[in-house]
């Protein structure tokens, strides 16, 4: 019981009481409502002028420092309609832990936005910097800004006593314009306090479901308790995050359980079926689960089910060619292998390359002695992810490996410099800042050049497997004669979340070349105007006229520096 409740905490009743909102009412509220004066709530209102009601949110002992103890408190704030317009915290605390900083205590609230980037700082008094003297209004704007983005020296400092010089006892200069003058020390106070209450409005929902499960699970002894429990326990959950692990560990309980011999539980599956994700989440959690279910041949009338669901989700037609796969699959698993194979090559047609799929399609040719069809699916392999475990063994049947490589080498490239956008979008000048700190306006359509655009995260996974193909790439450009014509533009995005400095990711990862930075929504931006779903990392090859023509695929199996290649010629020629 408690090993099934840490994982779903770790992995990323309806008798009992939910949890309490403690919501409070802007109009006709009394005086004092969950500890909010109309004087403060009017305050609030400077940032919030939609607000219609607060909510009370308390902050777990766990996610507070020493010093900031006592500050165990954020609201939402909710607009007329009941939706999230953002977040504010009030804070009251000292600058730093050194005793002898003669700083008086800040008092200030934070508010965020719905993304948990900063919106703005305020105070009843002025903001102070050093000898008590108040900031200026352009002080305090500077303030802001900086605690919106800091700079990596800034967000590097475990303590605000190394920006100072030990001989002099003026800022360094490496500081000198990263902080408030003669406010370093609160400068670096407001930026880290910002960065840690929006990590901590990020994860207090997540620790209140985490309370609350844990209460519940505490006398689920078998898998069909836990099962119950987590049923009666989605629908309350608030964060999206343990919602989805708790579905997805239902799922496994309930496979587990229909695999030795228990009959369907509709609870189980009613819940399974309509999670409240929302139609694009749903289909995806389905269409996950379901092809675990089929693979394993196991509660065949829950996919059927599945599939019928899939078929009426408004976002069906994104998913087309998945769901046309697990009716493929189903099929299979039924035994009507002639039903399931045109469905399968349909599907696969239709969607972005699938290499499992093509295989197991393969696979099913080879059990009916088709040999044909199934070369021609491995050969198609090959094309999708000539990188894939094996494919030398694997192709042998075929023919000679070499000849079979040469013979689709050229069929590769042409899958890959047809694969452009159908509809290519002038990509909008972006302002970035470069490694120096200087701010630059940035225009794909001037200069002459091909670009290859990538943006990604320094905390993100899949950005850090990349990175070693974007540097075998950057190298093998400058040796090229695309050198000067050819420029790949890195971008690094969604800095709030970095636990690193850009010098050490650029040192861990032997990166040569220069990165810019996306301070706020650039990538964004970028996103919505070329009508794709943000993701890190994002590649894009840009044309000398500053439209996007290529969003090519990546991964472990792909060949991506020999793909850029072949894409960038075919843009140079």
């Amino acid at each position: 019981m408690l090993s099934l409740f840490m994982f779903l905490l770790f992995s990323c009743d309806p008798q009992k009481k939910p949890f309490q909102s403690n919501s409070a009412s802007i109009e006709g509220m009394s005086e004092v409502v969950d500890g909010l004066t109309d004087i403060r709530i009017q305050f609030y209102k400077q940032d919030f002028p939609q607000a219609a009601s607060f909510r009370k949110r308390e902050i777990s002992p766990a996610f507070l420092s020493d010093i900031d103890k006592g500050n165990n408190l954020y609201y939402e704030v909710l607009d007329s309609a009941g939706e999230l317009i953002g977040y504010f915290r009030d804070f009251m605390g000292p600058v730093t832990a050194d005793e002898e900083c003669a700083c008086n205590p800040l008092s200030l609230t934070l508010t965020f936005n719905p993304d948990l980037t900063l919106r703005n700082i305020l105070s009843v008094n002025p903001l102070q910097k050093y000898g008590h003297e108040p900031l200026t209004e352009e002080e305090h704007k500077q303030m802001v800004s900086i605690a919106q983005n800091p700079s990596d020296e800034l967000f590097s400092l475990l303590v605000p006593q190394d920006m100072i010089d030990g001989v002099s006892g003026a800022t360094k200069l490496t500081f000198k314009d990263k902080v408030v003058d003669q406010a370093g020390y609160s400068t670096w106070r407001i930026a880290r306090l910002a960065m840690d209450t929006a990590a901590i409005i990020e994860g207090s929902p997540r620790q209140r479901d985490a309370d609350r499960l844990r209460q519940m699970l505490e006398t689920a002894e078998t898998d069909a308790e836990q099962r119950s429990v987590i049923v009666d326990f989605i629908p309350m959950a608030e964060s999206d995050y343990l919602k989805g692990r708790a579905l997805t560990i239902l799922a496994e309980l309930y496979l587990k359980g229909l695999s030795s011999g228990e009959l369907p539980d509709e609870k189980t599956q009613n819940m399974l079926l309509s999670p409240g994700l929302g139609a694009h989440r749903e289909a995806e959690f389905l269409l996950n689960i379901c092809t675990v279910f089929v693979e394993q041949k196991v509660g065949l009338s829950f996919v059927s089910e599945c599939i019928n669901t899939l078929d009426v989700n408004p976002q069906k037609e994104k998913f087309k060619s998945e769901i046309l796969i697990l009716k493929g699959l189903a099929f299979a698993a039924e035994g009507r292998v002639d039903e399931a194979l045109p469905i399968l090559e349909q599907g696969l047609s239709m969607g972005g390359p699938s290499p499992v799929l093509r295989q197991k399609l393969a696979i099913l040719y080879k059990e009916r002695n088709q040999m044909e069809e199934y070369c021609n699916q491995i050969e198609q392999l090959y094309i999708d992810a000539p990188r894939w475990p094996n494919l030398d063994d694997i192709m042998s049947t075929c023919g000679d490996v070499a000849e079979i490589k040469e013979r689709l080498q050229e069929s590769r490239k042409k899958s890959i410099v047809e694969a452009n956008v159908a509809d290519p979008k002038v990509v909008s000048p972006m302002e970035l800042m470069d490694e120096s700190g200087k701010r630059r306006k940035i225009d794909l359509a001037e200069g002459d050049k091909v670009h290859v655009l990538v943006f990604f995260a320094t905390w993100c996974p899949h950005c850090q497997q990349e990175m070693p193909n974007l540097v075998a790439f950057y190298e093998q450009l400058q040796e090229s004669d695309l050198k000067d014509v050819v420029e790949l533009m890195p971008i690094r995005t969604a800095i709030g979340r970095e636990y690193q400095t850009l010098e050490s990711f650029k040192e861990q990862y032997k990166i040569p070349f220069p990165i810019l930075t996306d301070e706020g929504l650039v990538f964004d931006y970028f996103a919505e105007e070329q009508g794709i779903r943000p993701a890190y990392p994002t590649l894009g090859v840009v044309d000398k006229d500053g439209e996007m023509v290529y969003f090519p695929t990546h991964g472990q199996y792909n060949d991506p520096v020999q793909e850029l290649f072949w894409l960038v010629e075919s843009l140079v020629e």
